[in-house]
């Protein structure tokens, strides 16, 4: 193995033959973090446009100085992106800035939602634990049992209220029941379905920027929680807020374009 292994080309060398067949212009750029090891290093991860992962490497941090250097290596193989799809890791926006000061930077839309959705997520679970609380400490038995009833089912259909594609006319009308007995999973799903507005409806930048300005004046993001800090409402349009910019480049750059490609390339590898 290592005799015929000494006669493959490079890391370099392979990477120069795939650029020489297909351009690239797209980084699709993330990390792993491998199993099976007792101190898990990140691995970056390239993948190009045409669904090749190009470049892995293990690195001790994820932090900007090792970033830089590996950029800096992927751009002396020749590599020269126009665009980078990434999460919102701050030391990745900005050692792409500096090592390709010219390439648009658009954040991978898995991640953005996957952020919100966590947030909402933990609302929820609290929620939902209050319920079951109070079905112990309430004196009626009715309601006891009723409220039971419902942490229950809340429990057991916690993925179709977070869901929005591919609704059966069966999802729908369980949906309609819960929100029916439990408004708060209204205002879960009104604001989860114009969070994903801005980025699926919006007719341009100037349309995304007044759906985030409409998303900050909603009840449940300016009522603070029950411990009188943000909700879990106001912290994820805070996330919008403090990255937005780069959340919509796709808006505002012709040949961008809204993907989760990004996280594509993790499940590939």
């Amino acid at each position: 193995i290592e005799e015929a292994a000494a006669h493959l080309p490079s890391a370099e060398e392979i990477v120069k033959l795939l650029v020489g067949k297909k351009p690239v212009t797209e980084a699709h750029f993330d990390e792993i973090f491998p199993r099976g090891k007792k101190k898990r290093k990140p691995v970056l991860v390239v993948r190009d446009e045409h669904g090749r992962i190009l470049v892995t490497e293990e690195v001790e941090h994820r932090d900007e100085a090792e970033v830089v250097r590996f950029l800096e290596k992927l751009k002396s193989w020749g590599l020269s992106f126009r665009t980078f799809y990434i999460d919102h890791c701050a030391s990745y926006a900005k050692s792409i800035k500096c090592v390709y000061p010219d390439a648009q930077i658009q954040y991978d839309y898995f991640h953005i939602l996957q952020n919100v959705w966590r947030l909402v997520w933990r609302a929820f679970v609290r929620h939902r634990k209050d319920i079951k609380r109070r079905s112990g400490e309430v004196e009626t038995p009715w309601y006891a049992t009723k409220l039971e009833a419902l942490a229950t089912r809340l429990w057991e259909h916690r993925g179709l209220i977070f869901k929005f594609n591919d609704l059966s006319d069966e999802d729908r009308t369980k949906l309609t029941d819960l929100v029916f007995e439990d408004p708060f999973l209204g205002t879960v799903r009104g604001f989860l379905g114009r969070v994903r507005g801005i980025f699926t409806d919006s007719e341009g930048e100037l349309g995304a920027r007044q759906r985030l300005g409409r998303l900050q004046t909603r009840p449940e993001v300016i009522k603070p929680g029950k411990s009188g800090k943000p909700s879990a409402f106001a912290k994820a349009v805070s996330f919008l807020d403090e990255h937005f910019e780069h959340m919509i480049t796709f808006l505002r750059v012709p040949g961008v374009k809204r993907n989760s490609l990004a996280e594509t390339g993790m499940r590939t590898l």
